[in-house]
This record gives structure tokens, C-alpha cells and sequence, in this order.
């Protein structure tokens, strides 16, 4: 078996080549760095990898290159690119993925590849040679980390997040059998005297070749500039930084029936970005969503606090998160999101991960955006054309089913994300990462 490692390699990719379950190990090759790093990284492991060189397509004349395809096989990232990128950089970076795409092609026939493998794969370097395998009918595997942080990792063979292959149907988890702790496959922790990677060494030397490509990148050698994310976001990062007040919300809850958990999101997020017809920076979201709680309240007699927590890797502009400006918001930075999900009735979000924490907490959930979770019972899908959000408020408290959504945990814990140690996940040949990645590598479905 051929396989091609893309751009985000990663460690655990390292120990599943180290398996020795492939005939050759092929690298895209973006730059050269990318390419002296990941060769020494192999051969330490004693994996022999060739590169596909990749980064030769930077040194293309493109002057006349046709990229007109290129924007109806990305149309939905067209606009975004539009908004971040000048028109003549965007037309380099088509111009670059038409070129990438003509090489891809031609060394995935000559090479015979039988597998494609990505970390999250939203990229456009990635995301153009995932589109090739998928022409040329080759297998493409995603890897991601798991909804449950740390310990699971996500491996599927359609995509992450939304796109992946979790059944939408909640028949499927109502008819599913969850499986004793002693028949659970155990997380094989192997030998802690045989390291064969040592992520902290892999990490920092990871980085500084990374600070190599940069430079290259700027003197114009040969190496492929790789927007991560696929797209950008607009957002201004010269907001002011968030700040808020840390005290205790325990006195003030007792003041509310209910209380209503919406933790943000990331602006510059890529599953924000394309999964969300919003404003990716939320601030209209939040004066909706009070908006409608309190013509909820007006109608049920309620009298509801609604708790928002900023993601802390997000800026923001002060004057709309601050505790002075609305009666019904509190605005919280440091209380953990598994207290705020816990002293919860709902919590809202567009479709973050916390929507998986609060399903596993047994909370009602409001889903904005699109969400592999928004299933009937799980999670509650708004849909603006059917229902205002406070009526959408009241339908995902009044469908929430505890023991479906419990079945639901179960399943993803117990079928769909392998458990790994992540301290020890390259210690050993035998994973259970490794074997999940053979099923669904071998899955005909």
C-alpha cells in the first residue's frame, strides 16, 4: 500500500507509518524545510519517506495559466477569499492551485497512491490534492483531534466536524447497545521504557523549521505559501482584548428561573467560517439572542440570565462584552466551561465542541450553525425559516432526551473516536489509533 502524508504530518502520523503496514511513505512536499524535517523525522523511526516536491510549483511560470475552474470548484470560499486577499494575490493563489492540481494529478497516477491522508484538511494546498484523490477515486482519510479533550482522535474517511460520516438519524442511537467498561478495547499504553518519538524534542524542531519556511517564503525561494483555514477572516485583530469581571456567578443565579449558557467561538475559526451564515464575530448573534430571551420571558413569565463566555484565543471589542450594558448578560472569563454547562437549563452555541460537552452533561442544546450533533433529541436545530429564536429557544428544552443523548455519547466514545494516551500514543507499534485507522481505511461503505 502507497500512502501520501499531507502538510499536517504530525507525530501520530510518524507512529502509524512506524507500524509498518505500508509498502513506500510519500510527503506533499511544500517547501524545503517542511521536506528536511519530515525525512529526518521518518528516517529516525526507521520509515523511509520520499517527498512529491511540491514546492517546484512555486517556480512555475503562471503568467498564463487558465485558473477560471479553480473558482467554481471553490465557489463557496470564493467570496470569503475576496474579502481577505487582494484581487492579484487571490488570482496568484488560483493561478498556484491550478498548477498544483496539474502536478498532483500526474504523481498520484505515476506513483500509484492508494491513500491520501490530512490533518483536518482545510486548506487550500490540502484541500486541492484531496479534491484530485477524490477524482482519481483514491481514498482520503481525515484526522482531527476528538470532541473529547485529551485522551480520543477523530479518524474518518469523509471529513471533520460537519462533514463527517456520524449517522444524523436518532433511530441509530436509539437502537444502539452500549458496551460494558470490560468489553471497551483498552488504550494500549505499550512499553514507557521504548519511546520511539519524543514530542516535546518533535515539537520545538518542528517549529523552528517552520521559522525556516517563513523566511524562505520571504526571500521568494521555493516553497508554496499555505493559507491555513482555506480562508481568512475579515475580523480587525486590533480590537481591544476582552476583559471582563472574574467574580462568582453563584449569588447572582439564584436571582433567575433560568439561566442560558453561549459560550463564542473563534472568529478566524474555519468551521465557524464556513459552517455559519452569521457575522463570524458574533456580536450581532449575542443582541439577537437577548433580544429573544427576553420576548421569551415576556411570554412565559420567566425572568432568564444569559452567561457568555468569549473564547479565550478570540479578541473582541470591549464595549460590547461589558457587564454595564446589558441587564439580562453576564459576561464571565474565567469560570470553567463544565461549571457554566452544569449551572445551566440551555446553552446555545453556533457549533462549537461545548455543544458536545453540554450533550454529554445531558443539557438542552440550541444549534445556530451546521452541526454534525443537531440531531432530533440531541441537539436542536434552528432553523430560521420555520420558527423565531424564541420559539427555538422553548422546542430545544421541550425535545431534549436525556437517555438519547446519553446513547449518543456512548457511541462516539465507544465506536467512532479511538482513545489514545496522548503521552504515550508514540511509545508503542500497537494503538488503538492505528488499528481505527485501518478500519476505516478498509471500510467499503
Amino acid at each position: 500500500m502507497n500512502v501520501l502524508f499531507l502538510t499536517q504530518y504530525k507525530d501520530v502520523f510518524l507512529h502509524l507509518s512506524e507500524s509498518k503496514r505500508f509498502e513506500n511513505v510519500y510527503i506533499a512536499g511544500y517547501s524545503i524545510a517542511e521536506d528536511m524535517f519530515y525525512k529526518k523525522a521518518f528516517r529516525n523511526i526507521g520509515v523511509k519517506c520520499e517527498s512529491l516536491s511540491l514546492y517546484n510549483v512555486a517556480s512555475i511560470d503562471n503568467s498564463d495559466v487558465d485558473y477560471s475552474e479553480e473558482f467554481s470548484r471553490f465557489e463557496s470560499y470564493v467570496d470569503l477569499y475576496r474579502s481577505n486577499f487582494k484581487s492579484i494575490k487571490l488570482r496568484r493563489i488560483l493561478k498556484n492551485q491550478k498548477l498544483l492540481r496539474d502536478a498532483v494529478s500526474e504523481k498520484l497516477v505515476d506513483l500509484n497512491i492508494d491513500c491520501v491522508v490530512t490533518w483536518n484538511g482545510l486548506n487550500y494546498l490540502d484541500g486541492t490534492i484531496l479534491d484530485v484523490a477524490r477524482e482519481l477515486s483514491i481514498k482520503t482519510i481525515y484526522y482531527e483531534m476528538g470532541a473529547f479533550r485529551p485522551g480520543y482522535i477523530t479518524i474518518d474517511s469523509r471529513g471533520v466536524n460537519f462533514d463527517n460520516s456520524v449517522s444524523r438519524k436518532s433511530d441509530f442511537y436509539r437502537s444502539y447497545e452500549s458496551v460494558s467498561e470490560n468489553q471497551l478495547e483498552s488504550c494500549d499504553e505499550g512499553d514507557s521504557k521504548k519511546v520511539i518519538i519524543d514530542r516535546k524534542k518533535f515539537i520545538s524542531t518542528h517549529y523552528l523549521y517552520k521559522v525556516i519556511d517563513r523566511l524562505l517564503y520571504f526571500i521568494n525561494y521555493k516553497t508554496i505559501k499555505n493559507y491555513s483555514g482555506v480562508v481568512k477572516s475579515n475580523f480587525k485583530k486590533n480590537n481591544y482584548l476582552f476583559d471582563c469581571e472574574t467574580v462568582s456567578l453563584e449569588g447572582r443565579l439564584k436571582e433567575y428561573d433560568r439561566v442560558v449558557f453561549l459560550p463564542l467561538q473563534v472568529p478566524q475559526d474555519t468551521q465557524l467560517l464556513l459552517n455559519y451564515t452569521g457575522d463570524e464575530r458574533q456580536y450581532k448573534l449575542l443582541n439577537d439572542i437577548r433580544k429573544s430571551i427576553v420576548e421569551n420571558d415576556n411570554k412565559n413569565k420567566f425572568k432568564t440570565l444569559l452567561v457568555v463566555k468569549p473564547h479565550p484565543l478570540a479578541k473582541y471589542n470591549k464595549i460590547y462584552f461589558d457587564n454595564e450594558f446589558y441587564s439580562n448578560v453576564y459576561f464571565v472569563k474565567h469560570l470553567e466551561t463544565k461549571w457554566l454547562i452544569s449551572n445551566s437549563d440551555l446553552v446555545i452555541t453556533i457549533n462549537s465542541t461545548v455543544g458536545v460537552e453540554a450533550i454529554e452533561a445531558n443539557r438542552p442544546v440550541l444549534v445556530l450553525g451546521s452541526a454534525y450533533y443537531a440531531i432530533q433529541g440531541i441537539a436542536h436545530a434552528w432553523v430560521s425559516k420555520k420558527s423565531t429564536l424564541s420559539e427555538a429557544i422553548d422546542e430545544s428544552i421541550k425535545e431534549s432526551d436525556p437517555a438519547l443523548q446519553d446513547k449518543f455519547i456512548s457511541y462516539l466514545k465507544e465506536k467512532y473516536q479511538p482513545k489514545i494516551n496522548p503521552d504515550l500514543v508514540y511509545s508503542s507499534r500497537k494503538s488503538y489509533h492505528v488499528e481505527k485507522f485501518f478500519e476505516v481505511l478498509n471500510d467499503k461503505s
